[in-house]
């Protein structure tokens, strides 16, 4: 054993050059002198001859190994290798890049994702380049990584994805990194997970100035914009930025602003800080389903309850006080097309009554694609057949005729019609119409135009009288015309669904004649003179 100690390394480091890596390996493991001597020479092997997503530093950071880092560290390795083989590697398909990993990253990103700190604070020591790329490491722009945009930093990977201990970020702000990728600076960052200290220290930073803009044009406000879970720091952020001059009305390259970002993200706390600020709502533009910000605060799923319906109600009144039209339709690319007051009925009644208010109008046919693809009809025939839980049109049950009582109400005091639309008057709502899946059946008139008045009818025939009792009840000659009142009065109606009108005895009263009665009844109050011309 003595003889072998006293092997001379540069023996060692010849005989390991006949050997290949196994058999270099076990040569190693002879002894702690042999180890010693071979040991560089298996961690150079693995510097010059592996691929470099191969490499021991990214093997050691993976799985928390310091000591193998160090070692490496002291024999030569270059602590900041990604596993690519150049920047060629950046952009490459992954099919034309050797290797089994499908991404690339440095021993700071494993080290930060892995949560070994230890490791991260050794390499944050020794690395001279803290802007080093990754690809396709994290899930921010995951399968685009060969895009400078979505090759991000570890200083994003410590802001973003360590969010339960701010001093990684810290510790590499006071390094000097700022950045995020190459492309944009880690503010957008610490703006999205809402960090009001790395938003100061960065901008302390003398090369960050909050009125730059990212790739896309966007500013800190459009970033702000989108923070969502705490509307506190969304509001202190916000003003934060104003104090830093970033203007507020900036828009993107596909003309979107910051206030529109807050509407897309149904993020009312921005949107009301933005307006407070002197945002111009009149210059957010229209999406793709032609919805503008009095449509989007509407359709705000997450802010329910009465405190919530104030605020978005003091948005609306603002909306409209600056000039929103309370009478524009969606258009059909929309799940249903209809002005501002369909969206806000039938649960959003003070909404509701403020638009009836305030010029809204209740004779605009509206689109619903359930039950029956763009059936048009007037907004109360419309409610009627949105609540209908089956698409059976003409059977809604006691308890949702007495829920939207107080809105149909409402609308028939606003003079909402239950008449059905007239052809002429349906425009493209006729031109683009996809046909009707019940005007197939049982010769039942279901499509365009269907009014109120003959929905609720249908549904005393299938034992479901609140309807119409609650229609007539409420309506007046000013909601019904004459004309479609004697329709209605001249249409025999049926029970399909048990193929007879018949009442329970022979002789007794049918379903039909209840129906006829309660129109009869609606005439000679709103109609006294046509009764007395039938008289005659």
């Amino acid at each position: 054993m003595n003889l072998l100690q006293s092997i001379p390394t540069e023996t060692l480091h010849q005989v390991s050059s006949y050997l290949d890596r196994k058999d270099t390996a076990a040569l190693a493991q002879t002894n702690r002198h042999f180890y010693n001597a071979v040991n560089p020479v298996l961690y150079n092997d693995n510097f010059i001859h592996d691929l470099p997503m191969d490499s021991c530093i990214l093997w050691a950071a993976n799985i928390g190994r310091l000591e193998t880092i160090k070692r490496a560290h002291a024999y030569g390795a270059n602590l900041e290798v990604t596993g690519s083989r150049g920047d060629a590697d950046m952009s490459l398909d992954w099919t034309e890049i050797p290797g089994r990993k499908r991404f690339f990253s440095s021993g700071l990103h494993l080290s930060l994702s892995r949560k070994h700190d230890d490791i991260f604070y050794y390499l944050l020591q020794h690395v001279s380049n803290l802007d080093i790329p990754n690809r396709d490491f994290c899930q921010c722009g995951r399968g685009m990584g060969n895009r400078p945009e979505d090759q991000w930093y570890p200083l994003h990977e410590a802001i973003v994805h360590r969010t339960d201990n701010p001093d990684l970020a810290t510790a590499l702000i006071k390094r000097g990194a700022y950045l995020s990728s190459k492309v944009c600076h880690a503010l957008y960052d610490a703006v999205e997970i809402g960090s009001e200290y790395l938003i100061d220290l960065l901008l302390e930073h003398p090369q960050v100035n909050a009125r730059d803009v990212n790739i896309y044009g966007e500013t800190l406000f459009h970033s702000a914009a989108r923070i969502s879970g705490n509307e506190a720091v969304c509001r202190r952020i916000i003003r934060r930025f104003a104090k830093e001059d970033v203007p507020i009305d900036a828009t993107t390259a596909n003309g979107t602003t910051a206030l529109g970002v807050a509407f897309a993200c149904n993020n009312l706390a921005a949107v009301e800080e933005l307006l407070d600020l002197g945002a111009d709502p009149n210059i957010v533009p229209r999406d793709v389903h032609d919805c503008g910000p009095l449509e989007k605060v509407l359709e705000f799923q997450r802010h329910k309850g009465h405190e919530e319906e104030q605020r978005r109600l003091n948005l609306i009144k603002r909306l409209v006080k600056n000039g929103a039209n309370v009478n524009r339709c969606t258009g059909n690319n929309f799940p249903c097309d209809g002005p501002p007051l369909w969206l806000a009925c039938p649960d959003l009644l003070r909404i509701a009554r403020f638009l009836l208010e305030n010029g809204a109008r209740t004779d605009i046919p509206i689109i619903t694609k359930w039950p029956d693809n763009d059936g048009a009809r007037y907004i109360i025939a419309a409610l009627f057949a949105e609540c209908d839980p089956d698409g059976n049109m003409g059977c809604i049950a006691e308890d949702i005729v007495l829920e939207l009582e107080e809105v149909v109400v409402l609308l028939l005091r606003h003079g909402a019609p239950i008449d059905e639309v007239p052809n002429r008057d349906g425009g493209e709502w006729y031109d683009h119409a996809d046909g009707d899946y019940y005007d197939t059946r049982d010769n039942r008139h279901y499509a365009d135009g269907d009014s109120a008045l003959l929905y609720a009818c249908r549904g005393v025939m299938q034992d479901e009288p609140a309807c119409l009792k609650m229609l007539l009840k409420h309506a007046t000659k000013a909601n019904l015309s004459l004309e479609h009142l004697q329709e209605a009065m001249d249409t025999e109606f049926s029970d399909f669904d048990s193929g007879s009108d018949s009442g329970s005895d022979e002789g007794a009263p049918t379903k039909n004649d209840e129906v006829q009665r309660m129109l009869a009844e609606f005439m000679a109050r709103e109609y006294p003179e046509a009764v007395s011309d039938n008289d005659d």
